[in-house]
């Protein structure tokens, strides 16, 4: 795949950004079957909100690798970092959650289905209490 067509699924919320999911109340991401557009007007709408947009959405766009703060030098530190994770993640029987962006998901890309697991929760921003909240589960 060139490098160009890869996808980042944890951007940030700007506009030419897209939408990848939603927070729900237990704190895991719904990651929507295709991602959707986002404009001025939707960071105008959100920003409104006590809860910052990224600990409530989850953005994806093009992946820069070597230009992002998360690149290791061999791919995405993000997904490495989250995979000592995996082993506390519900047995999802095989199955993934619909994704639009799967067949260029720089996360797939390292770490195949694996990272499919864990992508819903993964937060772009975390704080103490997603934490707390995390262990109790």
């Amino acid at each position: 795949m060139k490098p160009d067509t890869i996808i980042c699924p944890s951007y940030n919320c700007k506009p030419g950004s897209q939408l990848l999911g939603i927070r729900q109340d237990n704190g895991i991401v719904a990651i929507l079957p295709q991602p959707l557009p986002v404009d001025e007007q939707f960071i105008e709408t959100t920003k409104h909100h006590e809860m910052p947009v990224q600990q409530r959405f989850r953005f994806t766009n093009k992946c820069i690798s070597t230009g992002c703060g998360q690149w290791n030098g061999t791919g995405c530190g993000v997904v490495e970092n989250v995979m000592q994770y995996i082993d506390q993640i519900p047995d999802i029987a095989g199955e993934l959650h619909p994704c639009g962006i799967r067949s260029q998901c720089r996360w797939y890309l390292q770490r195949k289905s694996d990272a499919c697991k864990i992508c819903p929760y993964v937060l772009y921003q975390v704080t103490e209490e997603d934490v707390l909240e995390m262990q109790k589960t």
